[in-house]
Parts: structure tokens; sequence; C-alpha cells
């Protein structure tokens, strides 16, 4: 085991050297799956003269190893040396491991605010990073249980509209599918209330809201399907059942809004 002392670093250039030279070896076993010995690696080199991709690795490696409260710790060491690396921070994912979703949901919430501030807004790294984030919200949004169903299912689904906005300008919306997943699963959930067909048929920013979203469903459908079926073998089968699923509930609304006989031609 090779063992970097940081007594007989002098230099900066030195300390970077030390450190690039700690995690290209690191990468190494990372690529093979051999987390402990990638860690081996970085952690001998002294946390103070760590770069960014160093501490990216190490959360990564704890992460991968279910350690969350290392994970955190290393996170956190990170956005003190790096705030402006905090749009690309894993800490929320790792916040939720440990149980704590409110800080997690405040971390995100913040991230976005970071991203929308970012001067380089058609960046790739930027689009796909703003999209992560409002597809998190949508699902969270959508999974919520609280005392205004309504409002939480049409926020969940403005989340899904943005998601699709964002990227539909810059590049290829290759999230397509986790977009109509998530649209269709919040009008799912506000199709089943009691209420649905009062509020359907009333004018409100919220009955707005859904039809924009259902409009949305039925203009990327075909692009989604499309897509799953290029992809398929790539797909995870528990992703398949819920595009699947996804699909069977769409045309169960599109049913459903047929019967509504107040609503105009959402088609046309």
């Amino acid at each position: 085991m090779i063992t970097y002392s940081a007594g007989v670093v002098s230099t900066p250039a030195a300390r970077t050297t030390l450190a690039t030279t700690a995690l290209t070896f690191a990468k190494g076993y990372f690529d093979r799956h051999e987390y402990r010995s990638a860690l081996s690696f970085l952690l001998s080199v002294d946390v103070g003269q760590w770069d960014y991709p160093n501490f990216r690795t190490v959360i990564k490696c704890y992460y991968l190893l279910e350690e969350y409260e290392n994970a955190l710790r290393y996170s956190e060491i990170s956005l003190k040396r790096f705030p402006d690396m905090a749009i690309h921070s894993d800490t929320s994912d790792i916040l939720r491991h440990l149980g704590r979703h409110s800080e997690a949901d405040n971390f995100e919430q913040r991230q976005l605010k970071l991203l929308y501030e970012s001067p380089d807004q058609k960046s790739r790294e930027v689009v796909s990073a703003k999209v992560k984030s409002c597809l998190r919200f949508g699902f969270i949004l959508k999974d919520k249980r609280s005392g205004n169903p309504t409002g939480d299912k049409c926020e969940a689904m403005r989340y899904f509209i943005e998601a699709y906005d964002i990227q539909r300008h810059i590049y290829r919306h290759e999230k397509v599918i986790r977009i109509f997943n998530g649209l269709v699963f919040a009008m799912q959930e506000l199709s089943t209330l009691r209420f649905f067909d009062d509020f359907i048929s009333r004018q409100s920013k919220n009955r707005e809201t859904f039809l924009t979203a259902f409009k949305l469903a039925e203009s990327i459908m075909t692009e989604a399907l499309k897509d799953f079926n290029m992809k398929k073998r790539g797909i995870p089968q528990e992703s398949q059942n819920e595009f699947l699923r996804a699909l069977h509930a769409f045309k169960l609304i599109q049913e459903r809004i047929k019967q509504i006989e107040t609503i105009p031609s959402i088609a046309a």
C-alpha cells in the first residue's frame, strides 16, 4: 500500500499533484467496484489537499458502501470548501437515506435556486441538474399526503411541465419517459378524488394546470413509447413496469375526461 506523507509536501503544485495521483489510482479501483481500495488511496492524502473530484469520489464510495454518515460528513466538508459546487451535490440523497427528509427538501430547494442563478443556463450540465431537481420535487409532491391534495398534485404537475420546458429548448429530452410517468401519476392521484368532476369543470389556476399537463402527456406519449421501445433492453424491469402502468393509467384518464361534457376539446 502506498502512503503519502503530508509533511513532505511543501508547495501547492506538489499538493495538487499528490491529490491528483491518489485520485487516478482510486478511480481505477472505483471503476472495478472496489470501493474500499479506492477509499484507501483517497484517504491517504490529507483532506486539506483535496480538490473537488477527490471529495466527489470519496462521497460516492461511502454512498455505494451504504455508509451514509461518512458520506454526509465529507459532503458537508466539500460544500464548505467548494460552495459553488452545491448544484452538483448528492447531499439530499444522503440525507434521505438517513431519514432526514425535511433537511433534504430544504437542500434541494437551495440547489434549484442556485441552478436558476447559474450564469451558464444553456450548459448541458446545468440543464440536466435543473431537470433532475424538477423531477425530484414533482415526485415528492405527487406522493405527499396533506390536507391539500389538489394543491400538492397540481404543484407536482407544474414541476414536471417545467422539467420538460427546460430541456426541450436545449437538447433532446432524454427524460421524456420519467416526465410522462410523473404527469400521468399526478393526474391519476387527482382523478381518484371524489370532487374531481367539479374540479375539472370550474375555471381555476389548478384546472388550467391539469389541462396543460394533460395536453403535454398526450403530445409526448408517442415519443415516450418510441423511446421505451428503443431502449427497452437497457431499462430495468421495475422501470418498464412503471411506464406500462403509466400508459394504462393515461388511457383511463383520457376516457374519464371524455365523459366530462363541460371540458372543451382538449385534443384540438
